[in-house]
């Protein structure tokens, strides 16, 4: 029995004692089935009440706990619970927020650098949140193509959405210049969107507008906003630069709804098997109501892959070839899908198809250098490919783009070191893991093997064996090096652990 980090408190959210809390259960919600909770020093807390705010951050209401000042006092307390046996998530998650504050400390912001954060919605249905996500991931996407921005991930943005921090706090705490924020009133087809763009450091509105639209005039309200922030910032947009960048439209705005829908379900598909099947099921929808739309035939082919993940046995089908048939047309569809490019990377790779692998992994960062998980699978595919020293330039990019930087960044700037040979570097990061991975986990053991701490090694292996259900042989199969060389150097590194 040990006790395990299930929940941290976090900053406070409006005058009246509420209080973020961030998560760290496998279903988010689970740590409310607790009649109250206690820290490490002793002290109880009860749970009035809670409501989900994004992925895995609660706002919650305390007993007793009933101004602001109260809740400033429990900032960034730990809630632990005594466990046996703990179910890790699906690997280090893309989605999750294990930190209310970046991890990244930045010493200043680039020129035409630029944080978008989420939109707020001002109607009364709250299900309107997935549109305004949705509505700013899209705008990110755009603006990140131009080549004199640099655009922070919404991975770190979104992470201020209900944050009582002021412009230039977040400009400071994300390394940017600018911030572009607005808000979204929806009552039935009609809709007024606003907007502001503001330079961080004075805290001045350099730009602000008022745009009153329906659902089918949407995507032209979002061409709007990118031309006017792009001329502001750097001048005269060139007109058919501007419309070769832009994405494909899907033709039927149920079907652009209901991906926007499932991606609010995919963000948590690593979490519970009942997220995972809702957003393959969503996606799978949207491609069936418009055939034509590549974006929904690549996340349909994203949250199958997490689906098989949880229940490999219950697929009756081969599943591998269908991922590959769904990213092929998304594709075909539209050649300047970043996630599509992203993924059929992925699917290269685990092929042992190097030079496509490569291929498909640089478009993906080219078409949308702010995704900071694009770079984290470039890094990834780098130091497959044996060159982890590009690897390394790349996850630094990755922290970068994301400085709260999440567990995926860890493990693999963890890999990296291990195979620069900087195994102190290694520990370090494996070390800064919130949950371990079961690949974390592996590489941990073969660096404590070169450190020549066989002890601490043989623990650390026994935890992957346990955690993982995998042989040695299964692990090292599914690791995808070109080099056969590193392929025997990490397999004789881990096997002398248990010779």
């Amino acid at each position: 029995m040990t006790d395990f980090l299930i929940a941290k408190l976090a900053s406070p959210h409006g005058i009246k004692g509420e209080i973020n809390l961030i998560s760290f259960a496998d279903d988010v919600k689970s740590i409310f089935d607790f009649e109250y909770l206690f820290d490490l020093q002793g002290n109880k807390y009860v749970f009035e009440r809670f409501k989900l705010k994004n992925n895995n951050v609660f706002m919650v209401k305390i007993k007793d706990i009933d101004d602001r000042s109260k809740a400033e006092e429990l900032k960034n307390i730990e809630l632990p619970v005594e466990a046996y046996f703990v179910i890790q998530s699906k690997g280090a998650a893309r989605f999750l927020q294990h930190s209310d504050t970046p991890a990244l400390k930045l010493e200043k912001a680039e020129a035409g650098s630029l944080a978008v954060t989420m939109f707020k919605s001002l109607s009364s249905d709250e299900e309107q949140g997935y549109f305004c996500e949705g509505f700013s991931e899209d705008l990110v996407s755009a603006l990140s193509r131009f080549n004199k921005f640099f655009v922070v991930s919404t991975a770190a943005s979104f992470a201020y959405r209900d944050k009582s921090k002021s412009p230039k706090e977040i400009g400071q705490e994300l390394g940017v210049r600018y911030i572009l924020e607005g808000s979204v009133r929806k009552l039935g087809s009609k809709m007024r969107i606003s907007a502001s763009l503001i330079a961080a450091e004075r805290e001045n509105t350099v730009w602000s507008n008022k745009f009153d639209t329906t659902m089918d005039e949407i995507f032209d309200i979002q061409d709007e906003l990118v031309e006017t922030i792009v001329s502001t910032l750097v001048g005269r947009v060139e007109a058919e630069e501007e419309k070769q960048l832009s994405l494909v439209r899907p033709e039927n705005l149920a079907a652009y709804d209901l991906v926007l829908q499932g991606l609010v379900h995919h963000r948590r598909s690593g979490v519970t098997q009942e997220n995972a099947q809702l957003a393959y099921d969503h996606f799978s929808k949207a491609t069936k109501l418009d055939p034509n739309y590549a974006r929904a035939h690549a996340w349909k082919a994203c949250s199958l892959s997490n689906l098989v993940s949880w229940k490999p046995d219950a697929i009756d089908f081969d599943w591998f070839a269908e991922c590959n048939k769904s990213v092929s047309k998304a594709l075909e569809i539209d050649g300047n899908d970043p996630e599509a490019h992203r993924i059929m990377g992925a699917i290269k790779l685990n092929q042992r198809d190097y030079q496509a692998s490569r291929y498909h992994h640089d478009k993906a960062k080219s078409l949308c250098p702010s995704d900071y998980y694009i770079s984290a699978k470039c890094a990834e595919a780098y130091y497959y490919m044996g060159d982890p020293q590009e690897a390394l330039e790349e996850i630094k990019r990755a922290m970068r783009l994301n400085p709260f930087c999440p567990d995926l960044v860890f493990e693999d700037e963890g890999i990296i070191h291990f195979w620069l040979e900087s195994y102190y570097e290694a520990l370090e990061s494996f070390n800064k893991l919130k949950s371990p991975t079961v690949k974390s986990l592996f590489y941990s053991a073969a660096t404590q093997v070169k450190l020549k701490n066989k002890e601490k090694a043989q623990e650390t292996l026994s935890q992957a064996f346990t955690q993982s259900g995998l042989s040695l042989e299964q692990f090292i199969e599914s690791q995808k090096y070109k080099n056969q060389e590193q392929t025997d150097d990490l397999c004789v590194t881990i096997g002398s652990i248990i010779d």
